[in-house]
């Protein structure tokens, strides 16, 4: 494969890369403002489709249908970049085993230095992505939670509770049960090319 041709390939998965970041945030900027709506009645310039004279009943019942289409459309962001994100893992990981490795074997190189940081910069941005998402939601939770407290309705708390339990199932951006990307996620990466660097250092 030519230069150019690499290049063209990674800007494309780069394009995805922020293609799928934006996908998630305005999923979870939806779900926290049309959360703190149906809670609070106070719907801002562009307000949704029901104004604040309903009740919080019909609000939430109107959250519900919100949360269910976020779902739909969340269940297809893996079929897209499961992929490309794969790849991408995979890739610096073994970017990051191998720097590292010929850093320690033939000392300090200035190329070898940047490819390190641009894999850890591209697997940070991959995994906080997907963890502002959750954030998102997890306020989303802790509005209705407070909703909840608040009334001593007690459908109204039944309906505060099922909603909660729902943005639970779309919490974690899943990849077909292969992997989530979160924070945490970093961590135990880490973990592993620490791990397979040791493995190589003492085999070799």
């Amino acid at each position: 494969m030519s230069t150019f041709s690499t290049i063209i390939l990674m800007g494309d998965c780069i394009m995805l890369l922020f293609t799928y970041k934006e996908i998630l945030n305005i999923l979870g900027e939806y779900i926290k403002k049309n959360t703190s709506w149906a809670v609070d009645g106070m719907p801002g310039d562009d307000k949704p489709l029901m104004d604040h004279t309903t009740t919080t009943m019909e609000r939430l019942l109107h959250l519900e249908c919100q949360i269910t289409q976020v779902e739909e459309v969340l269940g297809r962001v893996p079929r897209c970049y499961i992929i490309t994100i794969s790849c991408m893992v995979i890739t610096v990981c073994v970017m990051l085993i191998t720097c590292f490795f010929n850093i320690i074997k033939n000392g300090f190189q200035g190329y070898l230095l940047l490819a390190n940081f641009n894999s850890i910069t591209l697997l940070y941005f991959i995994c906080s992505s997907s963890q502002m998402f959750i954030n998102q939601v997890e306020d989303a939770v802790r509005c209705l939670r407070l909703c909840s407290a608040r009334t001593e309705d007690v459908i109204i708390k039944g309906q505060v509770y099922r909603l909660i339990q729902y943005l639970g199932a779309i919490e974690k951006v899943n990849f077909h049960g292969w992997f989530s990307l979160t924070h945490g996620t970093m961590v135990s990466l880490g973990s592993l090319v620490v791990t397979y660097l040791v493995v190589m250092l003492q085999v070799a």
